[in-house]
C-alpha cells in the first residue's frame, strides 16, 4: 500500500453482472430523518470511550469524547513528528508512526501509566493495524527498491521481523489475531504467521483492495466473483462482480458494504438470485438472506461499519468543493443524512484511496454506534467533531488534525 500506489482510483470503480439465479431480493432504503430513533440532542458528554488525536501543535493526546480529561501522550512535537495514532484492540495502548533525531520508529504509549516506548524501523511507518490479540503490531513502510515492506512488531518484546514485500501490500488478521491473509502485488493471495513461511491461498483477482479476515470467513475476489472462504466450507461465491470494486465487512462477516461506479445505469448482482442494482452506488448485501439493499444513488468517498456491525458510516461527496455529506445506514431504521463537513487534508491524502484497509485498523465510531467523530472544517471552524446521530449539528470537541475512537 505505497503512498502512490491505489489499486483502486477514487471513485472508479466498478460492479459487474451474475447471470445465473432465482428471484431477485432488492429493496431502496428509505432516507427517514423524521424517525423517532434520531430525536435531538446535542450533549456530548456522556458518550463512551475515548478519542485519540493528533492536537494542534502535532503531539498525540487522548480526550473524553466532549474534550474534557485530556491526556497528554507526547509533548516533544519540536523534536519529533506523529503519524496517525491507533487505538489498541483492548482501548489500553496506542500505537503511532514517529521520526526524530534518532531515525524513524513505532512509538507504543500505554494509558496506564510509564513511558512511550520507540521500535526503530528502516523507514516511516504509514500504516499500522493492531492484531485482534493486542499482542503484534503489522507494519508497512516504503522498502528498498520501490516495494513495501511488511514488519512485524511484537509488542511485549519490542523487537521486529520483516515478513513480507511487495506493492502494493494490503491485509487482514485473523479474528485469533495468530495469523493474516495478505494481497500482494494485485496477485498473490497468501496467509503469514508470526513464526512460519507464508502459505500461498491459491488465485485471487487484481480488482480490489484488502482482503477481510472475520468470524464467517475470509472475503476477498475470485474470478470476478467475491467470495467467503472457510476451511470447512471452502469457497462460497456471493456476488459476481467482475472488474474493480470497493467492499468493506462487518467484523462479524454477515454484511458487506459494496460501491460500484461506471458509465450505464445498472448492474446486477446475485446470490441464488439476480437482484439488479444501480450503478454509482452503495449498498449493503446481507450474506445470510442475500438481500440487497441500495443506501444512496451517489457514491461515497468511503464507508465505515460500527462495531455491532449495524450501523455503516458513508461519505458522499457534494461536488468539487471537498465538502462531503455523512450518510449513515441502520439496519431497521433506513438511512439518516446529517450535516455536511469538509475532511482534513490527511483523510483525502492518508486515508481515501486505501479506505477498505483503514476500515479494518481504526473507527471514527463510538463505542455504542450512536456517534461518530471526524476531523475537517463546519462553517469555517476546523478541528475535531463528534456528530450524534440525535443531534442536527455536530460538535466542535477540541483542535486537531485526526481522530480515532476507542472500542471501549
Amino acid at each position: 500500500m505505497r503512498r502512490q500506489l491505489a489499486l483502486i482510483p477514487v471513485l472508479v470503480l466498478v460492479l459487474g453482472a451474475c447471470t445465473q439465479g432465482a428471484s431477485p431480493v432488492t429493496s431502496e432504503v428509505p432516507n427517514d430523518p423524521s424517525s423517532t430513533r434520531f430525536a435531538l440532542a446535542d450533549d456530548v458528554g456522556d458518550l463512551p470511550g475515548r478519542l485519540a488525536i493528533l492536537d494542534q501543535d502535532g503531539n498525540i493526546s487522548v480526550i473524553d469524547p466532549d474534550g474534557s480529561n485530556r491526556i497528554g501522550i507526547t509533548d516533544d512535537h519540536g523534536s519529533a513528528a506523529y503519524f496517525q495514532p491507533i487505538w489498541s484492540p483492548d482501548s489500553g495502548s496506542l500505537a503511532w508512526g514517529q521520526i526524530d533525531s534518532n531515525g524513524f520508529s513505532v512509538g507504543i504509549g500505554d494509558l496506564g501509566g510509564g513511558d512511550t516506548r520507540s521500535i526503530p524501523m528502516s523507514d516511516l511507518p504509514f500504516y499500522l493495524y493492531w492484531s485482534p490479540d493486542g499482542e503484534s503490531v503489522g507494519v508497512l513502510h516504503n522498502g528498498a527498491g520501490g516495494t513495501i515492506d511488511f514488519e512485524l512488531v511484537d509488542v511485549s518484546e519490542g523487537t521486529t521481523t520483516v515478513r513480507g514485500r511487495g506493492a502494493p501490500f494490503y491485509f487482514s488478521w485473523s479474528p485469533e489475531g495468530d495469523e493474516l491473509v495478505a494481497h500482494i502485488e494485485s496477485r498473490r493471495f497468501e496467509t503469514v504467521s508470526r513464526g512460519e513461511d507464508s502459505k500461498d491461498l491459491g488465485p485471487t483477482d487484481p480488482g480490489y483492495l484488502a482482503p477481510f479476515w472475520t468470524e464467517a470467513g475470509i472475503f476477498h475476489l475470485v474470478s470476478d466473483e467475491l467470495v467467503v472462504a472457510t476451511d470447512q466450507s471452502g469457497t462460497t461465491p456471493l456476488l459476481s462482480v467482475p472488474g474493480p470494486v470497493a467492499f468493506v465487512v462487518n467484523d462479524q462477516g454477515t454484511r458487506v458494504a459494496v460501491q460500484s461506479i461506471g458509465e450505464d445505469g445498472s448492474v446486477t448482482v446475485g446470490l441464488q438470485g439476480i437482484p439488479e442494482i444501480s450503478l454509482n452506488s452503495v449498498i449493503v448485501f446481507d450474506v445470510g438472506t442475500g438481500e440487497v439493499e441500495t443506501l444512496s444513488r451517489s457514491p461515497a468517498v468511503g464507508f465505515y461499519w460500527s462495531g455491532d456491525g449495524e450501523s455503516l458510516l458513508s461519505l458522499l461527496p457534494n461536488g468539487s468543493s471537498g465538502e462531503v455529506t455523512p450518510l449513515v445506514w441502520r439496519s431497521g431504521s433506513g438511512t439518516l443524512e446529517l450535516a455536511p463537513f469538509t475532511p482534513a487534508g490527511s483523510y483525502f491524502r492518508d486515508v481515501l484511496p486505501f479506505f477498505p484497509q483503514y476500515a479494518q485498523s481504526l473507527s471514527y465510531w463510538s463505542p455504542d454506534g450512536s456517534a461518530f467523530a471526524y476531523t475537517g472544517e463546519v462553517d469555517g471552524q476546523r478541528g475535531v467533531w463528534v456528530q450524534r446521530l440525535n443531534s442536527s449539528n455536530p460538535t466542535l470537541v477540541s483542535e486537531g488534525s485526526w481522530v480515532v475512537w476507542s472500542s471501549g
